[in-house]
């Protein structure tokens, strides 16, 4: 079936002609679909058989999808969070010094609801890319899901249609995930990082562009061998690994106030999707970002 709305809210009269329990995708729905609107959302210029992303931020469906969302808890106390602010000032001298604070203020708690994280597939069939979502089953139980999906898919493309899965071309080809740019093997001391931030950081604000160059350089001070820097709805998502110390750590503008110490080796986490990897069981440690957040970042290098 073909949908061309902004936004649906009802899956059930979309789905018409699958049974319960039925397995069917969400496709694109273009035959012939624009290629700079499948870069635009993280495919590569040659888009090959099997590429598979979290699809880049471009709207509000696409942003719950990467990051989540939450829900303020207002009948309960407020808790104590902290902002990174940079501070300049000027001694009697006339000599400006600059330094990142922690500004602590009070919210409300927050429910946090985890981002489904769905990937798409991008499938050659005859020529024609055709952009898939993983395989559904038509439950009522997935009907959120659903919905999700659909909505995902309107706002990427405009339209989207449903297929059978007898009528869905076999993916012949492995999937190959296109969310992290992996740097060359080599030490990354902050000489040598400091030019990859600075390049990661043009058109940035520069509070953000001196929070984030303070963070990568109290990590890469203890020089990793391994950076992996996010891309399409991963953008904004840093790993520095030390792979002779098995310690990956995850590091984000994105998401929360803390940084994330992984131990599980890189071939598994670059495999995973983003929900499961910011779900916290991959998590060795989880660092705030606040007072004494670089003595503990350095501790586990001790």
């Amino acid at each position: 079936m073909y949908i061309n709305h902004k936004r649906i809210r009802n899956v059930d009269k979309y789905l018409i002609g699958l049974n319960e329990d039925d397995n069917f995708y969400v496709a694109s729905a273009d035959p012939k679909i624009s290629k700079q609107k499948a870069i635009n959302i993280g495919f590569s210029n040659s888009l090959n058989d099997g590429e598979a992303v979290l699809p880049r931020i471009v709207g509000s469906v696409s942003k719950f999808n990467a990051e989540g969302g939450f829900i303020k808890l207002m009948n309960e106390p407020k808790e104590t969070c902290y902002k990174e602010r940079l501070w300049t000032w000027k001694d009697w001298g006339g000599t400006e010094h600059t330094k990142i604070v922690y500004v602590p203020y009070q919210r409300y708690k927050r429910q946090i609801i985890d981002p489904p994280g769905e990937e798409l597939v991008l499938v050659n069939n005859a020529d024609v890319a055709v952009i898939l979502s993983n395989k559904l089953k038509y439950t009522q139980a997935n009907s959120g899901l659903i919905k999700h999906i659909i909505n995902l898919f309107l706002e990427l493309f405009g339209d989207c249609q449903i297929l059978k899965e007898n009528l869905t071309p076999a993916i012949k080809a492995p999937i190959h995930r296109l969310n992290w740019n992996v740097l060359p093997p080599g030490k990354y001391p902050w000489e040598k990082a400091k030019a990859i931030v600075n390049d990661y950081t043009k058109g940035l604000s520069q509070n953000k562009t001196e929070i984030i160059k303070n963070r990568i350089n109290v990590i890469s001070r203890h020089e990793p061998d391994f950076i992996a820097i996010g891309e399409a709805g991963f953008h904004g998502y840093w790993v520095l690994g030390f792979t002779n110390k098995k310690l990956y750590i995850l590091e984000s503008l994105h998401f929360g106030n803390a940084t994330y110490v992984l131990g599980n080796n890189w071939e598994t986490i670059s495999q995973m999707t983003k929900a499961e990897i910011i779900s916290g069981s991959l998590s060795k440690a989880r660092i705030i970002h606040r007072e004494g957040w670089a003595t503990d970042i350095n501790n586990l290098f001790k």
